[in-house]
């Protein structure tokens, strides 16, 4: 089973593959109806407050699978448990980790935390190694160079803080540029031409029931493709055992490039067809073609540049000397903070403090020759003292990896939003709502059908007004100019096509 297994909800009918019906075959391609939702299916209601009612209808080992499919910490943060791939994060409180930053480090979502980035880890560990060494040796080191390590340090340090910053930011513009414009543009498109397919074909026919499945089968193919490719991956098998793409579509797609956009194509060529008065489809035709063919096939484009943008954004990394500058100053900056922290820390505990009437030798001395009545300031400061010195040594020594390495790996992390990491877009999830929008806007079409019937049935106690005479005259008018512009254009409506020779 794939990770876009479950999420799509291929029990469902609507997912089912099937040849669209023609004007010849209209019985051909019935799909049959599943007895009970998939747990991702049940996920998906619980985030949207309908559990309940799907719920009556799953049997006690689907609700266990939902249980298992979603888990929420003590924070309250809510990820998915994935089949083929990681965990994913899918909702945090914000207000709960600001209360309780360090109760991350004690659940389950301390995944998601810098403290958990390896390159965090290593930094940390190797920096307090250095910190505990420079520490060490500092009684070998004289004043003049303490000051010119802490230059070094604050050096390194504003450079690094000039560039680490724009970088960060820049890299969480791309992040939402490729959720809010990119997955969302893909998302939308989805969602729109489901919504026309629910509006257009409403017979309740087999060639419209299929026509609404087709829509909706595509538009789950081209979201998953679209993860896929960014992955890197062109294994479609999952694809056609999760029932997302028929064998031939499949193989169309082996070895085609952008294979999510290929699939918008698909979509157009079906719209075109669908919207051909001539066309041997059993679809319900439209009587508003010539106005909505381009608002449609406007959504397919639409679609198929998100998709592409998606993809170009995903292999169009921010420039590499810019990036290598960024590691080299991190990697500096941590060890020059390490060496400085720790010769300073050292340094200061080292220095001859002369007690009672002592002085200090006028002559050179190392750290290391202890005078009489000069001890290391190590054995004259009280504990108190002695301690916050060395505490906030080990804090700087510490809080710079996880600033500088972690910001970086920030950056880095969310370079490919649609990857397979914790903290990256939860493409499962998403097709799972998108699937459960798509059904809705064919569930709501369907049941409107009974709310307006008193407003075309003559037997209806509902009666329309009579219209004032001048309107009727105005209407008589406009029927009679309407019935000229159809001998004239062979259309109905003045200037909606050539005249005809």
């Amino acid at each position: 089973m794939s990770s876009f297994t479950s999420a799509s909800g291929l029990n469902d009918p609507l997912l089912t593959p099937g040849r669209l019906p023609s004007r010849s075959n209209s019985g051909v391609g019935r799909m049959a109806r599943a007895k009970n939702p998939s747990a991702l299916d049940l996920l998906l209601f619980e985030s949207m407050g309908d559990l309940r009612k799907s719920a009556a209808d799953a049997d006690e080992s689907t609700v266990r699978k939902v249980e298992e499919a979603v888990s929420v910490d003590a924070l309250g943060v809510k990820y998915m448990r994935c089949a083929n791939e990681p965990d994913k994060l899918l909702e945090y409180v914000a207000e709960q980790v600001e209360v309780s930053p360090w109760s991350v480090l004690f659940s389950e979502t301390r995944r998601a935390s810098v403290l958990a980035f390896p390159q965090a880890l290593k930094s940390i560990g190797k920096c307090v190694v250095i910190s505990l060494l420079a520490f060490v040796t500092s009684v070998l080191l004289e004043k003049e160079a303490d000051e010119a390590l802490s230059r070094i340090d604050g050096t390194v340090s504003a450079g690094l803080f000039f560039l680490l910053g724009p970088y960060v930011g820049l890299s969480v513009a791309r992040w939402w540029q490729m959720r809010l414009d990119l997955v969302g543009g893909v998302w939308g498109a989805v969602a729109d031409l489901n919504f026309y397919a629910a509006v257009f074909f409403n017979s309740g026919s087999v060639a419209d029931r299929e026509a609404r499945a087709l829509n909706l089968r595509y538009g789950l193919a081209a979201h998953a493709l679209l993860y896929l490719g960014a992955r890197g991956n062109d294994n479609l098998d999952e694809l056609v055992e999760d029932g997302l793409l028929l064998p031939e579509e499949a193989a169309a797609l082996d070895g085609l490039p952008s294979k999510s956009q290929m699939v918008f194509q698909w979509v157009a060529e079906f719209w075109t067809k669908a919207l051909d008065p001539d066309s041997d489809f059993a679809t319900t035709r439209s009587p508003h073609v010539f106005f909505i063919a381009p608002a449609v096939l406007k959504r397919c484009m639409d679609a198929r540049g998100a998709a592409g943008g998606a993809l170009a954004l995903v292999y169009t990394q921010l420039p590499f000397p810019y990036v290598h500058l960024l590691s080299l100053l991190v990697e500096v900056a941590c060890v020059v903070n390490a060496i400085c922290s720790g010769a300073h820390t050292g340094y200061v505990l080292s220095e001859p403090t002369c007690t009672g009437n002592a002085v200090p030798s006028s002559a050179h001395r190392f750290r290391y020759e202890i005078q009489e009545g000069c001890p290391p300031a190590l054995m004259v400061y009280s504990f108190a003292a002695t301690g916050m010195i060395i505490a906030g040594w080990l804090i700087t020594a510490v809080s710079y990896p996880i600033i500088y390495h972690g910001l970086l790996s920030i950056g880095i992390m969310v370079s490919n939003p649609l990857g397979e990491h914790f903290i990256d877009l939860p493409g499962q999830f998403y097709s799972q709502v998108m699937r459960a929008e798509c059904k809705g806007f064919h569930a709501s079409r369907d049941a409107c059908e009974t709310w307006w019937k008193a407003c075309r049935n003559p037997a209806a106690t509902f009666k329309r007004p009579a219209r004032p005479a001048s309107e009727s005259a105005a209407s008589g008018a406009r029927e009679e100019m309407s019935e000229r512009s159809r001998r004239v254009y062979g259309v109905a409506g003045a200037g909606a096509a050539t005249p005809r020779p």
